[in-house]
Order: structure tokens, then C-alpha cells, then sequence
């Protein structure tokens, strides 16, 4: 059977509902294995999903409830996913390292009323939680939360506990182009926003790493990357849902046990984002770096001169993809051409239109100049349309009908394309997004700090990827304080590494010259954060 040409999205737009085939046609097959866990097949998996989607209905979750989950990799995690998808409601993943203000901001935005959390994270939860929001949450794990800890605007389930056992519930009818999951993720212009992601674009996405992968029902999937993102959620798990075959997952990425890991399960496809493939490769030396099954990773970004001796090291090929939740992935490398390491590849151009456009005039630049990269979709499904509850900051993404994706590429005569950073406010620190602009917001708001500016600085990554500075203005500041403050707030990889009191020098207009702060850098006087908690 042809995967592609029987699951088309008209007929199996939910993913939930390509599970349901498999459970009949594969039902012996192993879906999901965690490493050192359980695992499932997909006539298992069918029924722990039917059970707790007739405890999640009778809670009330139906078509259309956005529900919240913060949850760790793992078996649980893809069961969630998949009985709200079978109720039609709308996944909203949360990563595990958001406190505070990142939390009540994705319930407040989604008016959220529902939230999947593992144990380990309750306390966060509650302690972000708005009095004027009321949430039911369903608990993973066994922690048992003392009553006068739980607020009154806050119902307690647990998760094994409200599963029916044995029981369904008449799966949604959804069309192609209702929303599947809302995906929050940090921008240049408005901070985090919640990007809506349709059936048929994460059908698409699925499609695109197929192709571009060849996958087939016979690879295996390592899933080491969180599934907040979409990298592990959907186009690992969900591609290879779509496949009827296998995934294995890692709660977190371990760079000491990968190889090993690798090896056990065998795995033939994987992906490493950031540095985390240098943290592989400064691993010593094993009989299974050689000794395995791996055929190809999708490896962001690639370098000319560390990814052949990765590729060699572990008898590999890595491919690079340019891609945004937003846009999907318009440029690529596909398998088996000519890899120009350097590159992250040439235009997909049976699905897209794109030029670079200079910010300043708005006309396209000329071959090798850089230039804002903007995309213009061919057909239905590859784009966003829209954050979730704000229409009004997604439109200022389009210009026409271009997107703009806010990243600066150029390209050679050839057609391959050069990632070259971003315009605008944009950190990206081991693989995370981080939303300067709420950065700032956050420690703006502590007393006596009179005005901050958020840089990214380089590192010793090879990846071109930054660290984060802050540079603060005021009087009688205490960096302690200050850093407690953001422990409280922040995620981890959002606090800054980098912390200098000091007067911030403007342009003539009284904006902060930011040029100026990331061409100082680190300067003697600044003072390191040798390692972020929470």
C-alpha cells in the first residue's frame, strides 16, 4: 500500500484517525517504545487512547477545547495527544520549562479551561495560575497534591484514573482545515504567540519529511527532542504514526547515551538539533559508532567542516532543512544529491515561491546579497493561518500575499541557500527560541531597574547559535536579586548568562544602540552566571 496516496487528509484528516487503521491492519506492530519503558502497539495504543478520550469527554473536552499539556517525552504524552485529536479538540503543547508569566500567558491567550501536567510541574502550575481563570488538570504521574495546597479555582484529576476502561466515544468529524494543535513560539515583533496549525499542514509537514527522508513503514525514529516542539511531536511522531512504524522516545536528550541508545533500539532515523550533535560527537569513541543502523539525521544546522567528520564518525548522512512552525519547511536538502554542507539547501519550489527582499527599499536584492527571506504558498495547507485569538499581530507577518519569515538568507547561482541570521530581536540558545522582548518586559518590572537591554552573544558552538546578555540600567541594583527574580519567572534557557549593570547608550531617536551592546560583547566587567537553575 501506498501511505501517502491512501491517507489523504479529506479522508484521515485527524492523525487519531490514521491510528485507528493501523490498530486493525498493524495491530501487533510496536508504535511507541520508550527507552528503558513501556511499549505499545497500535491495537494498544487504540485502546488507552479510546479510554481516556471517554474520560476527557466526559470532563467536557469536546471539538474545539483547547487543551494545555505539559508533559514530559513519553507514552502518556502521545496518548493525550492523540485522545483530544479523537474528541477534535485543539492540542496546545507547553514546554516544561515555562513558569510564570509564559504559563498564564498560554491559558489567559487560549482561554484555556483544561491542562495535561506532569507531576514534577504541578507546583509551577499552580503557582502560575491566574485567580480568575478556573482549570481542570490531569495529573501524570503518582505525586499526590495536599488539599489546602490546591487552589480554589483549580480541579484535580489523575491521569490513570479517568479512563474508561473499555469504552469509546464516537470520534469528531473535523474537516482538513480545522485547527489540529496551537503551537507558542517566540517571534521578532510580538513575543510569544500561540501559531494555529491546521490537519492539512501538519499533514503536509508529515508528507514533506517523508519525501524528504524517504521514509518507509521499516524506519525506526529516535525521538530525543522535547514534544512542546513541533520537531518531536509532529514530525517525528506523528510522520512516523502516519507510516505505521516505529518510534522510540527519550524523555531528555542524553549526548552519553545516544550512541548506545542507537544501537539497542535500532534506529534508523533521528534528529539533532543546535549543538546537540557536537555534544554527540565529544562522546568517546564506542564499538557502535560504526556498528549500527542509522541512515540519516535531520541535523539544524549543518557546518562544512564538523558534519563530514560526523557523517564518517557514525556512518550517517545528515540533512538540513530550513523550515519555521509557521511556513513548514520551504528550502531543504534532500537525500541523496550533492550536499553543499555550507547550505541549508534549495527552494522546494513545486510548493513555494520565495525572494529576498531588502528591508529598506522592499525590492528583491541581487544573486549573493542578503536579504530578508519572504514565501509565498502554491497550494492550501503550508502556511499558518494565523496566531490563535490575534489576528491582528499575524498580519503584520504579510506583506501581499508574501510572508515575511524575519530571517536573512542569501543565495548562490546555483539556488542553494544561506542561513544568515535573523533581522530584529531573535536569540536562539541550544535549540530554544528566546522571546527577548518578554525577557525584558520581566525584568523591567523589578524595582529600580530603569531600563534593560537583551542581546544574544556568540558561544563556542560551532552552530552559530548565541547566548543571552543583559545589560541593566538603574540604580542600587543587586545582580542576585535580579537573577533570583528571573529563576522565579523564566525559563531556564531564557536567563541570561551574561549580566551587566551599566548606562545603555542610545541612538539619536533614545532607543537602545543594540549594535553597539553586541559588538562590545563581554566585556571584563560583566559578570557570569555560571549555570542556569529551574
Amino acid at each position: 500500500m501506498k501511505v501517502l496516496d491512501h491517507f489523504s487528509v479529506e479522508k484521515y484528516p485527524k492523525i487519531s484517525d490514521v491510528v485507528d487503521y493501523w490498530a486493525v491492519e498493524k495491530a501487533e506492530k510496536v508504535c511507541i517504545q520508550e527507552v528503558d519503558g513501556k511499549e505499545c502497539t497500535y491495537a494498544q495504543l487504540k485502546k488507552e487512547v479510546d479510554s481516556l478520550a471517554a474520560g476527557l469527554h466526559a470532563l467536557g473536552i469536546s471539538k474545539g477545547s483547547p487543551v494545555l499539556t505539559m508533559m514530559e517525552n513519553g507514552l502518556a504524552c502521545v496518548e493525550a495527544w492523540l485522545a483530544i485529536n479523537k474528541l477534535g479538540g485543539i492540542d496546545v503543547p507547553v514546554h516544561t520549562a515555562y513558569k510564570g508569566y509564559f504559563i498564564k500567558h498560554i491559558i489567559n491567550t487560549c482561554e484555556a479551561k483544561y491542562m495535561f501536567v506532569n507531576d514534577r510541574h504541578l507546583e509551577t502550575v499552580i503557582e502560575s495560575l491566574d485567580k480568575n481563570s478556573h482549570l481542570k488538570v490531569i495529573v501524570v504521574g503518582n505525586a499526590v497534591v495536599e488539599k489546602n495546597r490546591i487552589p480554589a479555582n483549580l480541579e484535580i484529576f489523575y491521569f490513570n484514573d479517568i479512563k474508561i476502561p473499555n469504552s469509546t466515544v464516537p470520534a469528531a468529524t473535523c474537516s482538513p482545515d480545522d485547527i489540529g494543535n496551537v503551537l507558542f513560539t517566540s517571534g521578532t515583533k510580538s513575543g510569544t504567540q500561540g501559531l494555529i496549525l491546521t490537519y492539512r499542514q501538519l499533514r503536509n509537514t508529515n508528507i514533506n519529511g517523508i519525501n524528504r527522508m524517504e521514509l518507509t513503514e521499516n524506519d525506526v525514529s529516535y525521538v530525543c527532542f522535547p514534544m512542546s516542539h513541533g520537531n518531536g511531536k509532529f514530525s517525528s511522531v506523528g510522520t512516523f504514526l502516519l507510516l505505521g512504524a516505529t518510534s522510540v522516545i527519550l524523555e531528555k536528550f542524553s549526548a552519553r547515551r545516544w550512541i548506545y541508545d542507537v544501537h539497542k533500539y535500532q534506529i534508523t532515523y533521528t534528529s539533532l538539533m543546535g549543538p546537540m550533535a557536537e555534544f554527540v560527537y565529544k562522546q568517546p569513541p564506542t564499538e557502535f559508532d560504526h556498528n549500527n543502523n542509522l541512515r540519516v539525521i535531520l541535523n539544524i544546522p549543518r557546518n562544512s567542516e564538523f558534519t563530514p567528520k560526523f557523517e564518517k564518525r557514525f556512518g550517517v548522512t545528515c540533512i538540513e532543512v530550513y523550515g519555521q512552525a509557521g511556513v513548514s519547511a520551504p528550502i531543504t536538502s534532500p537525500i541523496g544529491k550533492h550536499q553543499n554542507y555550507a547550505s541549508c539547501g534549495t527552494l522546494v519550489e513545486e510548493s513555494y515561491d520565495a525572494r529576498l527582499v531588502d528591508s529598506e527599499t522592499g525590492r528583491d536584492v541581487e544573486i549573493g546579497a542578503t536579504g530578508e527571506l519572504w514565501v509565498r504558498p502554491k497550494h492550501e495547507g503550508l502556511i499558518s493561518p494565523g496566531y490563535f485569538n490575534d489576528e491582528e499581530s499575524y498580519q503584520l507577518a504579510w506583506s501581499g500575499e508574501w510572508f515575511m519569515t524575519g530571517d536573512l538568507m542569501r543565495v548562490d547561482e546555483k539556488g542553494y541557500f544561506y542561513y544568515m541570521g535573523r533581522s530584529g530581536d531573535f536569540i536562539r540558545r541550544r535549540g530554544e527560541n528566546v522571546s527577548v522582548k518578554e525577557v525584558e518586559m520581566i525584568i523591567k518590572s523589578i524595582g529600580h531597574v530603569q531600563d534593560v537591554a537583551v542581546i544574544g552573544v556568540s558561544t563556542e558552538f560551532i552552530t552559530g547559535e548565541d547566548d543571552v546578555m543583559v545589560v541593566i540600567e538603574g540604580e542600587g541594583l543587586d545582580i542576585s536579586t535580579l537573577i533570583e527574580r528571573c529563576e522565579k519567572e523564566l525559563p531556564a534557557f531564557s536567563i541570561p548568562r551574561y549580566w551587566l549593570i551599566a548606562k545603555l547608550p542610545r541612538l539619536p531617536d533614545q532607543t537602545v544602540d543594540k549594535q553597539l551592546l553586541r559588538n562590545r560583547g563581554v566585556t571584563p566587567d560583566t559578570f557570569e552566571l555560571k549555570k542556569t537553575r529551574g
